[in-house]
């Protein structure tokens, strides 16, 4: 594929383009959706000129230039969060998608388009009452899965930390049982109620300690195969596969306040690529 010009601070936008181009059902999807441009973005214009031109550079001025289009926070010559662009990006062409303006207040990724189709899964969070077995369950469509990362080594241990059984006994923090009309203990689980077709992981490298923006730089191993069947909802039956196949990482590299991002695609057989920027 296509290498990307740094244009000032605008490496977490070509990681996230690289990857977007690299994602297999996404570029199949865009090529079949015909040729009704989805939004200002142009994502599958950009998909087209990555392909062709192979092993060139050049600027994705296009999203360059709509950086508000996405977000209001996100402006040039300024430095932004990877995966929050990400995010925004998916959602504005889910917005594009249903025709929606940008920003709609009407979004929701419970409605069906091309993005949700392919990116998006539903958590389950259980709470079950101590004291009489009473459950209550709500369901919250996601575009990914943000770990935790705290004490854990590896991917398969954040998401067991993710999926834990919580006790939630703190007497100024008891919870209302709709089953014994009484605040209670309860225990609290997140599991994953619909696994999506392509899987997105952040591991939560930064936090706000105080007034300062903090980077967790430890060591953080992931498989090149994923099994997601543990982590499912027991009572759901998945229709697909839940094996996953790693084919993109993003790396931050330096501080929170003044870092770079790469990436890394894995293309065909064995072999993977560092695409930094035009490199």
């Amino acid at each position: 594929g296509c290498n990307l010009y740094n244009v000032g601070t605008t490496c977490y936008l070509n990681v996230v383009l690289q990857c977007l181009t690299h994602t297999v059902p996404l570029v199949n999807a865009l090529i079949n959706f015909g040729d009704c441009k989805l939004c200002s973005h142009q994502v599958k214009d950009h998909i087209n000129m990555a392909i062709y031109f192979n092993g060139i550079s050049f600027t994705p001025g296009v999203f360059i230039r709509n950086l508000t289009d996405i977000s209001s926070l996100f402006a040039e010559d300024e430095q932004q969060d990877a995966h929050e662009y990400l995010l925004g990006l998916l959602t504005r062409m889910h917005e594009c998608c249903l025709g929606l303006p940008a920003s709609s207040l009407n979004t929701s990724l419970e409605d069906e388009s091309l993005i949700t189709n392919i990116f998006c899964g539903r958590l389950k969070s259980q709470i079950t009452c101590c004291e009489c077995g009473h459950k209550s369950e709500t369901f919250e469509p996601v575009l990914n899965l943000s770990l935790e990362i705290d004490g854990q080594n590896n991917l398969i241990s954040a998401l067991q930390s993710f999926t834990r059984v919580e006790k939630i006994d703190d007497p100024e923090n008891l919870i209302s049982c709709d089953g014994c009309k009484t605040k209670v203990i309860v225990e609290k689980q997140l599991t994953i109620n619909k696994a999506p077709e392509v899987l997105v992981i952040q591991l939560k490298r930064f936090t706000c300690d105080g007034m300062t923006i903090v980077k967790k730089e430890q060591y953080v191993q992931y498989p090149e195969t994923l099994n997601l069947a543990p982590f499912i909802d027991e009572f759901i039956e998945q229709e697909q596969e839940l094996n996953y196949r790693l084919y993109a990482v993003v790396n931050h590299h330096g501080l929170p306040w003044d870092g770079h991002y790469m990436c890394f695609i894995h293309s065909h057989g064995q072999r993977w690529f560092l695409k930094n920027d035009c490199r």
